[in-house]
């Protein structure tokens, strides 16, 4: 990955990310909830594959969003698996 103006090599910047944007242009309301689930799998196998792969080395590795803040591929990898949980509960109605 490429880092932006002024990143060290080892740092990426990345633009904030607006998770209404793909839902409201998809029509996430209208999509076959089987569908959805096997494209879901299919995306998590791969997501897991990609952590694995991450060398112990790289955990630690920071990249900064659009507004500056910084993460890391750990506080990233976190933040994934917590979204993945707040969503289940949501669509459980709990």
């Amino acid at each position: 990955m490429g880092g932006s103006p002024g990143c060290s090599p080892r740092t990426v910047r990345r633009s904030n990310w607006d998770q209404d944007a793909p839902a409201e242009a998809d029509d996430y309301p209208a999509q076959d909830p089987a569908a959805v689930s096997t494209e879901l799998a299919d995306a998590a196998s791969v997501l897991a594959d990609r952590f694995e792969a991450v060398p112990a080395t790289a955990w630690d590795r920071p990249g900064h969003r659009g507004d500056g803040s910084t993460f890391t591929v750990d506080s990233l990898s976190r933040y994934c698996l917590h979204d993945l949980v707040h969503h289940l509960h949501d669509i459980r109605g709990g």
